[in-house]
């Protein structure tokens, strides 16, 4: 029984708070407001101030019949977007006049004053600039009205704050329809061009009737200019301002000119001066040329494109030449996907040969011809053309001989083309001439040693075909040491703070303005390095060409040297590891074994040079040994340092007798062994340790990541050394020891 009356009493006591809470939370006032918003919503407060337009309006019902009237007073509140718009402290609209059960609709001229600039206090937006533009930035806003009593002293809601929820937005611009953008628009004779465009305020606070239109053109002259930097900098040939959306541009505006490129843009403004539209109310720039010579001269003027593969990196593209064109562009890019970026070069020629392809791809082309005037005609039909697989040569290979009965004289070369030489490819860096009807050439180059270093040779008179075959001349390494590499690229005076490696060939390099390295590959990829490049970044691609992108966001190719991945200093505990590394490299090549190594190599070098004496024997003729002898083969510790071996080659000996390839193998290890010992010697100084790792890779990294991701594995200074030693160092010495034949 006691249990029971103490729950009973429970819930009476729960009852009665419940009873109290209602009591409080709906708490009764003798006027109900009530906040009407019309659409569309505008950014101005005058606009519900305005006695014609109805977009806000305030409902007020006095519930109380025990009084005959009553006097009541108004403050204003809205939000939104970190804007806070209220009634002055002191201030008041009133008194206004409330009949029982009789609703008082205020709007306009009755709410003027409330939304009054000098009667607001503004938080959240600078009061200069409202006055000054009377918009509020776009957004979800909440506007609120609450009434006090007018005859009481004290501040007394005698309402609810009504409120009501708006979306305030400007008005888009116009839209341009005709002339379509980058078309050419047909010459007519009266003069007669159609500009039409579509409003972008239909759904917008200001009415169309409201809306007036100023139409600008522009010439853009020289051609090929930015249409947006042209209506910034240069006043338009033709302007006037009406409120269609359609302008016939006739005889009586100025004449345009044939070929001539143009840009229009229109700005949609309000009569009444209000700032209701996006970007100042400018439509897009657009635009468009007044007649071709291409639509004059028609098919008369379209080029046949032929294609053929010439090697497994080079095609040669053709067409017949025609004189209506000053020069012609071809254009070309992979096949399988048509967002791939087009690239190509202009040429006054009626052929051109491009040898930065890939081996085993599909490439597409088209060609076309430009005017004297900068006019372009249309593009030609799209050939196909496949690269054939690239001939695997080994290290031990002889180099294909070349015969003067396919040549055909280059007389033109640019910097950054490859050529062949033999078996191996030379990027050229800088050149003394640039055409020559023989096809003679002198400058220089690199060739890719090390993985992606690259070795500075100079060439002098070497004869290139139109293949990009080098026919005869002489190519030999400019820098022979590490303190000539050091110099060689301090020479050039880059400056720069970080580095990136593009896994490819880099066919563009950019900055977007935004602090970002734009690349885009030679397949038309893109790829974007993020985070700024401070004061300066390196950019190096796997087929060793380089760009030193500069504090300023320009960009220098990088000519005549190869540049290290940094300009700073080992640590010491990086120097410590690659010192270790190196010696465990120079004890594997003991002098007791390069001894070994030199009697085989003597052994196989003289069994080989038996087998070709008895083998002229037979043929009636006397074999010299100095046709095989290696002009500088080994290198002693005293003068160690990056190099190309370089081979004479052996004139019409093409053997693939079996005592050839052991000699040959023998002698690929004795040079293995001398210069690895040579390489790891202990009298490198500092700077030949810096520079060493700078340029080092193990396992596809740079030796400074290499390091740093396996020192926060805990492994010992011990442990990375012999992997730095195992994965890095002896794959970069085995790929120094190669052969760059001398052709003569």
């Amino acid at each position: 029984m006691f249990l029971k009356l103490r729950r009973a009493r429970h819930l009476i006591f729960l009852f009665c708070v419940l009873l109290l809470a209602q009591k409080f939370s709906a708490q009764t006032y003798p006027v109900q407001a009530t906040t009407i918003l019309v659409p569309p919503f505008s950014g101005y407060l005058q606009d519900f101030a305005n006695p014609t337009g109805q977009k806000l309006k305030l409902l007020l019902v006095f519930n109380d019949f025990n009084k005959p009237s009553y006097n009541v007073k108004i403050k204003f509140r809205l939000a939104g977007q970190n804007v806070s718009i209220q009634s002055k402290q002191f201030y008041f609209s009133g008194p206004i006049t409330l009949t029982p059960g009789v609703p008082l609709e205020l709007s306009g001229d009755d709410l003027a004053p409330i939304l009054d600039d000098n009667n607001l206090n503004f938080s959240g937006i600078n009061y200069n600039d409202y006055v000054q533009r009377k918009v509020l930035p776009e957004g979800f806003y909440t506007l609120c009205f609450t009434v006090y009593d007018n005859d009481n002293p004290l501040n007394i809601p005698v309402s609810a704050e009504a409120c009501a929820f708006a979306w305030m937005s400007y008005c888009d611009p116009p839209f341009l329809n005709l002339p379509l953008c980058n078309s050419i628009t047909p010459v007519t004779n009266p003069q007669q061009i159609t500009f039409n465009w579509a409003c972008g305020n239909a759904g917008c606070p200001s009415s169309i009737a409201n809306t007036e239109y100023i139409f600008e053109l522009f010439e853009i002259f020289p051609a090929n200019q930015n249409p947006n930097n042209i209506v910034q900098s240069t006043i338009p040939i033709y302007t006037t301002t009406t409120q269609s959306t359609l302008f016939n541009y006739g005889i009586t505006e100025p004449p345009l000119q044939f070929g001539r490129e143009y840009c229009w843009r229109v700005k949609a403004k309000d009569v009444n001066g209000y700032d209701y539209f996006k970007n100042n109310g400018y439509s897009a720039v657009c635009k468009f040329t007044y007649g071709s010579n291409s639509g004059l001269l028609g098919s008369a003027i379209q080029l046949d494109l032929n294609a053929q593969a010439i090697r497994y990196n080079a095609a040669k593209f053709s067409w017949t030449p025609n004189n209506a064109f000053a020069s012609y562009r071809l254009e070309y890019r992979k096949t399988g996907n048509s967002a791939w970026n087009w690239f190509g070069d202009n040429t006054t020629n009626a052929s051109v040969v491009e040898s930065d392809l890939e081996a085993i791809t599909q490439y597409e082309a088209r060609v076309r011809g430009i005017f004297a005037n900068g006019d372009s005609a249309d593009w030609s039909d799209v050939v196909n053309v496949t690269t054939p697989q690239k001939t695997p040569i080994n290290c031990n290979d002889q180099s294909p001989a070349v015969s003067m009965q396919n040549f055909s004289a280059l007389t033109s070369l640019m910097p950054n083309t490859k050529l062949q030489i033999g078996q191996f490819e030379m990027r050229v860096t800088s050149l003394q001439n640039t055409a020559s009807p023989t096809g003679s050439y002198s400058g220089y180059g690199h060739v890719t040693m090390f993985g992606i270093l690259n070795v500075h040779v100079q060439f002098t008179n070497i004869l290139v075909g139109t293949d990009f075959i080098v026919y005869s001349g002489e190519v030999k390494a400019v820098s022979q040491g590490i303190s000539n590499w050091v110099n060689a690229w301090q020479q050039n005076n880059f400056e720069y703070d970080t580095s990136y490696f593009y896994n490819g060939n880099i066919d563009t390099l950019y900055t977007d303005g935004n602090g970002n390295i734009v690349i885009v590959g030679v397949s038309g990829d893109t790829t974007l390095i993020t985070g700024g490049y401070g004061n300066g970044a390196l950019v190096t691609d796997s087929d060793g060409t380089q760009y030193v992108v500069n504090a300023d966001g320009s960009v220098t190719p990088v000519t005549g040297a190869f540049l290290s991945y940094s300009t700073s200093p080992l640590s010491e505990k990086e120097r410590s590891i690659l010192k270790k590394a190196l010696k465990l490299l120079k004890d594997d090549y003991a002098l007791s074994t390069i001894e070994n190594l030199k009697t085989t190599y003597e052994t196989k070098k003289s069994a080989f040079n038996d087998a070709m004496s008895q083998r002229y024997s037979g043929l009636g003729l006397e074999y010299s040994e100095t046709e095989n002898q290696n002009s500088n083969a080994i290198v002693s510790e005293e003068n160690s340092g990056f190099f190309v071996v370089v081979e004479n080659k052996p004139g019409a000996l093409n053997s693939t007798d079996q005592k050839h390839i052991d000699y040959k193998n023998a002698e690929f290890d004795l040079n293995v062994a001398r210069i690895a010992r040579a390489f790891a010697r202990e009298t490198n100084a500092n700077i030949d340790i810096d520079l060493i790792g700078n340029y080092l890779k193990v396992e596809t990294k740079t030796y400074r990541t290499f390091v740093a991701d396996n020192l926060l594995q805990n492994k010992t200074e011990d442990e990375i050394a012999a992997l730095v030693k195992e994965k890095g160092l002896v794959d970069l010495v085995k790929s120094s020891v190669k052969r760059k034949t001398t052709i003569k």
